[in-house]
């Protein structure tokens, strides 16, 4: 497989082979290498691909209004893993229009030749290593010295035992190298016999565990049966070991004993299997983020002891998954600061907090109400969403069988009334068949095919910005997903929040538009209420504001997309709301196993998985952050630069307008208006006239060239010529047209190029008379020209896209069809005319003008004219709102591939103080100039909106990472109380055993662990600071 190097070698050693001819038809049109089965095959690919391509690509018109696409659970949470990551913050839209700086000229040869030199280097490299392995491999079958004596200094008998976990650097006798593994049982010794090594156990070759007394053997451990072989299963496989008890009068159990020594006992009576701490936590950090099965992990410890006849060995599966369960659970209880296991746990007591989100009292000042960004620093963003892939087929025992661990003590809100609810309020009616505004799995439970499973998923509440998950903020889903199932996680969520005194909370929800509307009436159920009159009373004094997340809003009809959507709400930064996606891509990956679980067990392993998931966000929030800021600032720069050009090209008054229009409320301002097409009788008259303007009128005295060259002014007669060269941009445009004509129209064409050219044969005679030395540096009029050829193109840009637009809409029958084509086809030659004559200003401004002070020969803010900036509004418009319904993340993908969503093209930006030639201006100049309109509204309304999001994102982001070190300084003292507590409960009790001298150190290891995360977070907020002052403040 080639690397990254390779194939951009190759793609400029081909683009240099390319001849000079072989140039693309479109600039867009891409060729590239391609490696199809073993060969490079030449491909050649269209960039920026219009909406019709876009819409082709889903089955979509590109003309028709907004569609409705169902999308599935699988590929939402693939998608946002994809492009977004693990956070909140939709990172993957920061650089999405930015352009790969690629070197060219003489440093491209440099950077080729540097690529190449590496290349050889790391091939070289690869192949010495790849000799020097083999030969190691081959050196380990035999002794270093064989017939050597043994390598402890004080024997002299003859080594013949390696062991393949010590780097040993020769053999060993028999009695030392049992003496030096005395402490390592689980190693696997090798017995040389001249020819080849064989396997061998120290169980066999006489070594015994001394439990108790220090290591040292107990003086009864002969008593009863003796020392005791058991089996134990380390990370190098699965072992015999010989175990020497202590059996004194006061002796600890055979378990206390195991445990003692960091070994888990499969049972607490009479154990035989064995397990090492360290498997167990290896085990618990694959399970965690490789997601690896018990099963599986257990195969691979059985290939690993024998790989001829795995089956042969220990079936220790069983016993494994219920230790690793126990451990996960134990593990929990410790990082929480339970002291006992009999205690009772207290309500999401085992859950680490969002460290960046607001906490009166322990993350903010004591007047943090009076920030005058309030409503949006402190503001709390939670989301909620449902997974339908961590299902529980109806296998394994029930609750009563099967309790989970945890309990209540995590993410699960309380059980016992949560079915207590459903049971008083599953059967009330929620309105979720009828919801039309979305098109996914929520409330589908005959698609779902639940009805013989006990669970058909889950649902979670989850912190929209860092994407930690919250404390009993999930329950388990019975048939498909209903109101009351949501309503029962959001309300334990929510009632923990109204105790904070947090004043204003965002709620994304997919279905937030129809969600919403009873769910104050269905909290206050008389039947069930899920919150008492008091927290109500409280939650209506919050500012709740409803959200549908971005990448679902594509699915939702018009009026959802503008009251719900975070693109045009004010006080949210750059929230998606899809973070809950990225919990889903993690927690899928223990479908296959969870579904196959029991009650408790699928609960502790999911409840597990998010501990794991919230301790990785809590720990990497800090970095997210700083990162995510400066991403936010440079975005916040592009998009203030854009507005401000924007504004600057559309005027005081119209941005005046712009502003006044925008204070709408309800976010249909951003919505593109509809603009009435003109008749087809109309535009028909406009393209006719717009064709039969042969003779151009010159200017109103002028009758005669010939008869009043002498009475001409430079700027009279450089008109002229511009009028003269447009007459033949006509000619030519006739000509270029001319297929099977007749007598009479080829007469026509003859006359029309004798008249023309008498009219510059005459204008060449003149041209001495009026035109001065200077004229071409000050009387020259190529930007009029220019201008004038631009308003023109506009217009029949806009011609155009009423007629396409009617041939959809309006057309019926192929003749119409047809008739409607041809004049597309007219619409279309006048823009590649009006195109052609804008061109050639362009060049003759360049020309005939000198570089000037703005560099661009005085041509102000006139651009180069592309075929890209050929653009329909209509297209413009449509292709707008086609990537907004495939979602920001689609279109931050497509733009890296050099494709997605296209800026306004600069000629529409424009506004042109110029007069046109046209004396009557009909409907059909009216409607282009709404469409006009409309498009820099929409422009600057999204770039406005953009921009604000930005402004907000950086406060945010700020705010949060100030938040993220203070957070870390309360859990430290959290942990030092506990310190405290715990050593007055020692000296109460004068208690000195070794588990209450390791209950007091852990706090102080956690307490130290949190002050080394709040340094650490205190550094990423200085950087975000000093990141702020260069690129936000540089004076």
């Amino acid at each position: 497989m080639f690397s990254l190097n390779d194939v951009a070698r190759q793609l400029r050693k081909a683009s240099r082979k390319r001849s000079g001819d072989d140039s693309l038809d479109d600039p867009r049109n891409v060729k590239s290498i391609r490696l199809l089965n073993g060969m490079e095959v030449i491909v050649q690919e269209r960039l920026g691909a219009g909406l019709s391509a876009a819409a082709a690509s889903i089955s979509v018109p590109a003309n028709r209004p907004h569609s409705h696409i169902p999308i599935s659970r699988s590929d939402v949470s693939q998608l946002w893993t994809r492009e977004q990551g693990e956070g909140g913050y939709d990172s993957g839209f920061a650089d999405w229009g930015e352009e790969e700086l690629m070197p060219d000229g003489e440093e491209a040869e440099a950077v080729e030749n540097t690529s190449n030199e590496d290349t050889e280097k790391d091939q070289r490299n690869a192949s010495e290593m790849r000799a020097a392995v083999l030969d190691a491999m081959y050196a380990q079958e035999v002794p270093l010295l064989p017939g050597d004596p043994c390598l402890s200094h004080e024997c002299v008998e003859i080594g013949t035992y390696d062991c393949v976990d010590c780097a040993l650097p020769g053999l060993m006798c028999h009695d030392c190298i049992v003496k030096s593994h005395e402490f390592l049982p689980c190693h696997r010794p090798l017995r040389w016999t001249d020819e080849v090594y064989h396997k061998a156990s120290f169980s066999a070759m006489g070594l015994i565990v001394a439990m108790g007394h220090a290591a040292k053997f107990c003086a009864h451990v002969g008593d009863g049966t003796g020392p005791q072989q058991l089996t134990v299963v380390d990370l190098n496989g699965i072992h015999q070991v010989t175990f020497g008890w202590c059996r004194c009068a006061m002796a600890p159990s055979t378990a206390h004993q195991l445990l003692a020594r960091r070994f888990f006992p499969a049972t607490m009576h009479r154990p035989r299997t064995v397990f090492t701490f360290q498997l167990l936590k290896q085990f618990h950090m694959l399970t965690n983020v490789a997601k690896t099965t018990p099963w599986d992990f257990v195969g691979a410890l059985q290939r690993l002891t024998n790989n001829l006849d795995p089956q042969g060995t220990q079936d220790v599966y069983k016993p494994f998954k219920h230790a690793q369960r126990q451990w996960r659970g134990v593990r929990a209880w410790k990082r929480s600061g339970i002291r006992s296991s009999a205690g009772a746990i207290e309500p999401g007591q085992l859950v680490l907090p969002c460290v960046s989100c607001p906490l009166p009292g322990i993350n903010l000042d004591a007047d943090w109400e009076k920030h005058p960004d309030s409503n949006l620093i402190h503001t709390m963003f939670i989301g909620g969403d449902r997974n339908f892939r961590l299902r529980r087929h109806n296998k394994g025992g029930g609750e009563v069988v099967d309790p989970s661990l945890f309990g209540d003590g995590a993410f699960y809100a309380p059980n016992d009334k949560y079915k207590e609810f459903c049971r008083v309020g599953g059967g009330a009616p929620d309105d979720m068949a009828n919801i039309t505004c979305r098109h996914f799995k929520a409330g589908t439970d005959k698609v779902l095919n639940s009805h013989n499973k006990p669970t058909s998923g889950i649902v979670c509440m989850s912190c929209l910005r860092s994407g930690v998950l919250l404390p009993q903020g999930a329950v388990d889903l019975a048939l498909g997903e209903r109101f009351v199932n949501f309503d029962f996680a959001l309300t334990h969520v929510l009632a923990s929040i109204v105790k904070r005194g947090t004043k204003r909370i965002i709620i994304s929800y997919d279905i937030a538009c129809k969600y919403h509307i009873h769910f104050d009436k269905r909290i206050a159920n008389g039947n069930y209420p899920l919150m008492m009159p008091k927290e109500r009373r409280q939650l209506a004094k919050k500012d709740i504001v409803w959200f549908v997340p971005k990448f679902h809003l594509a699915a939702h009809i018009e009026n959802c997309a503008d009251r719900f959507s975070f693109n045009w709400t004010k006080n949210v930064g750059r929230t998606s709301g899809e973070s809950v996606e990225t919990i889903w891509a993690n927690l899928n990956g223990l479908a296959l196993a969870t579904r196959e679980m029991g009650f408790g067990h699928r609960r502790d392993a999911i409840t597990d998985a998010m501990l794991a998931w919230n301790f990785r966000k809590t720990t990497g929030e800090a970095l997210r952050i700083s990162k995510a800021f400066e991403i936010a600032v440079d975005m916040l720069k592009k998009k203030q630069d854009l507005v401000c050009s924007l504004e600057s090209a559309l005027g005081g008054e119209t941005v005046a307008k712009l502003y006044l229009d925008r204070d709408q409320q309800g976010g249909v301002q951003y919505r593109p208006r509809l603009v009435e097409a003109p008749s087809r009788m109309e535009i028909l008259k406009q393209i006719q006239a717009e064709e039969g303007n042969k003779n151009v009128i010159i200017s109103p005295d002028s009758v005669n060239i010939s008869t009043r060259s002498a009475r001409l002014t430079a700027r009279v007669g450089i008109n002229m010529g511009l009028e003269l060269e447009l007459r033949q941009q006509n000619l030519r445009t006739k000509l270029a047209e001319r297929n099977n004509q007749t007598a009479k129209q080829d007469h026509h064409i003859e006359e029309t190029r004798r008249k023309l050219s008498k009219a510059l044969e005459d204008w060449y005679t003149s041209l001495l008379e009026f035109m001065r030395a200077e004229a071409l540096l000050v009387e020259f009029r190529g930007d009029r020209q220019a201008n004038d050829a631009l308003k023109k193109l506009r217009d029949c840009l806009g011609l155009k896209s009423f007629l396409v637009r009617r041939k959809y809409k309006v057309a019926s029958g192929q003749g119409v069809l047809l008739r409607l084509e041809a004049e597309i086809q007219r619409a279309q030659k006048q823009v590649d005319k009006w195109a052609e004559v804008y061109r050639r200003a362009w060049n003759a401004m360049e020309k005939l003008r000198e570089k000037g002070e703005d560099g661009n020969h005085g041509r102000g803010e006139l651009q180069e004219l592309t075929q890209d900036n050929l653009v329909m509004l209509s297209e413009w418009m449509d292709e707008h709102r086609l990537w907004r319904e495939k979602g920001e993340r689609a279109e931050a993908e497509a733009a890296k591939k050099g494709k997605g969503k296209q800026e306004l093209p600069w000629l529409w930006k424009l506004e042109f103080d110029v007069t046109t030639t046209t004396v009557d201006h009909d409907e059909v100049a009216e409607a282009v100039d709404k469409w006009t309109t409309e498009a820099i509204r929409i422009e600057w309304l999204h770039a406005q909106a953009s921009m604000e999001r930005f402004t907000e994102e950086v406060k945010l982001l700020e705010a949060e990472g100030s938040r993220i070190p203070r957070t870390f300084t309360y859990l430290e003292g959290v942990w030092d109380s506990r310190i405290s507590a715990w050593q007055m409960e020692r000296e109460e009790n004068g208690d000195s055993a070794r588990t209450i001298r390791g209950a007091i150190a852990y706090p102080r290891r956690s307490a130290l662990t949190f002050r080394e995360l709040g340094t650490l977070a205190d550094l990423h907020y200085h950087e975000l600071l000093l990141c702020k002052v260069k690129k936000l403040n540089p004076k």
